[in-house]
């Protein structure tokens, strides 16, 4: 397993003016605690902000901004959940990254999903090789100058 603490070089050998703002929401306290360990060692200049409520992440959103979020998919809720924050985020910002953190399939969710650009799914439990690679691919995504699509 890499170590990623040791690991100085940046994914795709880009560096930062500007940190990557990353949202993610989940009501497990544990995957909170677990993504605040765990984005640091991949991404240690990201601005990582956790929240148990998509209502508190989109207001956090509205005020700060986002580059990426990451969601939990809750099929059964009627609240604000991770597809509705996903749209909502997008009409705030339509180059926001869209991951959702889930232990549903894409097809168990794909009817959902219908024209929401998503940028990736992870798999709950994730495993750190699984974020490096996600935020490789969305990384690469980004100009480091203007942290705007490329």
């Amino acid at each position: 397993m890499t170590d990623y603490r040791k690991n100085t070089t940046p994914l795709c050998g880009n560096t930062r003016e500007k940190a990557m703002k990353i949202i993610h929401v989940d009501m497990n306290k544990y995957a909170r605690y677990a993504m605040e360990m765990d984005i640091p060692q991949i991404l240690p200049n990201a601005e990582l902000h956790c929240f148990p409520a998509p209502d508190h992440a989109l207001a956090f959103a509205k005020e700060h901004g986002c580059d990426v979020l990451m969601t939990e998919v809750e099929l059964w809720t009627e609240r604000l959940g991770g597809f509705r924050l996903a749209k909502a985020m997008k009409e705030l910002n339509p180059q926001v990254k869209i991951i959702f953190v889930t232990v549903w399939s894409k097809t168990e969710i794909s009817r959902e999903l219908s024209g929401l650009q998503i940028s990736g799914f992870i798999p709950k439990p994730w495993s750190l090789e699984t974020l490096a690679g996600m935020f490789g691919k969305l990384y690469c995504m980004f100009d480091p100058q203007t942290m705007s699509r490329s």
